[in-house]
């Protein structure tokens, strides 16, 4: 095959191509480890140019507080209260930095208070805070700025992962073309969080076993313990294309070796329809 942008463009993770047979789905394989691999030397670089891009300040909690003090001001509705990542903080900053001689000097004066204030309610990352003269809390800008490539490492270190994530699910299509696509979880396995309540065995009382359960509810009084639980599970039903697979592989396997006269092709279908006469034929 002539390699050309165009030629890898459908073997790309993310492209809607299905690969119908197995040398399509091993060069989606290459294309998808190679797009890991340029991602993960996309993110080592980012940290080796970092030096070059900004110099870190001594304090590196600084970022930290200026984004504890911003998000204490907003409003209680406001989503920069739930913000977790530094670029709004960054832009916040930038804007602070550019505004006139007496807005500069009054947000800096509002910072050093919030400060103290949270050093004196013994905050732990205010603990070592020192009011800040207008340069130190210019420098604040450079320790957003090493927040954020840290963050823009992962994510573009996540992006490569996403890419042999993205195959694997090629690879589902291609081997088990039955079952079913559920991009959130990718196969027959869930990731559940439940609150699990523990009983001692009388709670039940006189109720039969056969009727424990959501209907019915134990006696609370014997609830001894409860806590949260993650837990991975088989959502029932989703694992039968997968099972029936792999019994029709087996079945494939099992005539090739005993080289029956009425085996059938080797073409996969045929098998296919071969395994699922047999198997309609059992459950009569």
């Amino acid at each position: 095959m002539e390699v050309t942008v165009e030629s890898i463009t459908k073997f790309l993770p993310d492209s809607d191509t299905t690969p119908s047979n197995l040398q399509a789905l091993q060069k989606m394989e290459i294309v998808a480890n190679t797009v890991r691999d340029l991602y993960q030397e996309l993110a080592n670089d980012l940290v080796s140019i970092q030096s070059f891009i900004v110099v870190p300040p001594a304090d590196t909690n600084e970022a930290v507080r200026f984004r504890h003090w911003q998000r204490s001001q907003a409003p209680i509705l406001s989503s920069l209260r739930s913000h977790t990542t530094f670029d709004r903080f960054a832009e916040i900053h930038t804007d602070i930095l550019q505004r006139d001689a007496t807005g500069l000097r009054a947000n800096l004066e509002a910072y050093n208070r919030f400060g103290e204030e949270q050093q004196r309610e013994d905050v732990q990352m205010f603990s070592s805070f020192k009011p800040l003269d207008e340069e130190r809390f210019r420098a604040i800008a450079d320790q957003l700025l090493i927040e954020n490539l840290r963050i823009w490492k992962r994510k573009i270190e996540a992006a490569g992962s996403a890419a042999l994530g993205l195959w694997f699910d090629k690879t589902r299509q291609f081997y088990v073309p039955r079952s079913e696509r559920r991009r959130q979880i990718g196969d027959f396995v869930i990731d559940t969080m439940d609150l699990t309540g523990m009983f001692t065995l009388d709670a039940w009382g006189d109720t039969p076993i056969a009727d424990w359960d959501n209907e019915s509810e134990p006696n609370i009084d014997k609830l001894f313990h409860s806590t949260l639980v993650n837990e991975v599970q088989i959502e029932l039903g989703l694992e039968k294309p997968y099972v029936d697979q792999i019994a029709a592989l087996l079945f494939m396997l099992w005539v090739v070796e005993n080289k029956t006269e009425s085996a059938p092709s080797r073409d996969t279908a045929d098998f296919r329809r071969t395994f699922d006469l047999l198997r309609k034929q059992s459950d009569k």
